[in-house]
């Protein structure tokens, strides 16, 4: 598996977000009218993940462009791996 050297994020989503890049997970809400982002449940499957593979983020709720080169690309690493 190979990591792209050019870390393509976007600097003002929380890492969760760039964790689930383009690939969203939805809840129907009532009647299954409306549907939304599930936030929690994609918060809680990164931090999982990302434990996981013994990357250690203060949050995934930080926002990238808040965290270091070094960390951005522990979440790169991730992302590949999730």
């Amino acid at each position: 598996m190979a990591v792209c050297k050019k870390l393509a994020f976007a600097p003002d989503p929380s890492i969760w977000a760039n964790v689930f890049r383009t690939e969203e997970r939805l809840v129907s809400g009532p009647l299954s009218l409306l549907v939304r982002v599930d936030r929690k449940a994609m918060m809680e499957y990164s931090a999982e993940k990302l434990d996981r593979t013994r990357i250690r983020l203060a949050s995934v709720a930080s926002r990238v462009g808040q965290v270091s080169v070094g960390r951005r690309q522990l979440v790169a690493v991730g992302r590949a791996v999730v």
